[in-house]
């Protein structure tokens, strides 16, 4: 393991995490499927925004140190699976089976639609 990497990988975790508590802070009274609003944006955000960026990075070779940085690092600590895992389980919990399956439905195909969206216009962008 390269230092130079690592540090880049954490440095960029950090500011995603400032960023991910940001948008939860903004929205915490806001609730869709009853839970808080941030962990859905932030988990569609961050799925469009992986995707755009690989996109980038994979047609231009972009620097290792700041595809790093932005992608293990910012984007991995900006997405928050654990906090969707939580809040699904607390759904759970309370019996809430209808808006449990409307948060995993909204949530995974959401973010998968747009992490290929995200792709898939970074590609359009390159080709210019």
């Amino acid at each position: 393991m390269r230092f130079d990497i690592l540090l880049y990988v954490g440095l960029g975790g950090a500011l995603g995490s400032m960023l991910r508590f940001s948008i939860g802070y903004l929205f915490a009274a806001t609730k869709v499927f009853n839970v808080a609003s941030g962990t859905l944006i932030v988990n569609l955000a961050g799925s469009f925004l992986i995707g755009l960026l690989f996109s980038g990075f994979v047609k231009n070779s972009g620097s290792e140190l700041v595809r790093f940085f932005l992608l293990s690092g910012v984007l991995g600590g900006f997405t928050t699976f654990s906090a969707f895992s939580f809040e699904n389980l607390q759904l759970f919990k309370e019996g809430n089976f209808k808006f449990l399956l409307l948060n995993i439905i909204t949530q995974v195909l959401g973010g998968l639609l747009l992490a290929f969206s995200g792709y898939y216009l970074g590609e359009k962008i390159t080709a210019n």
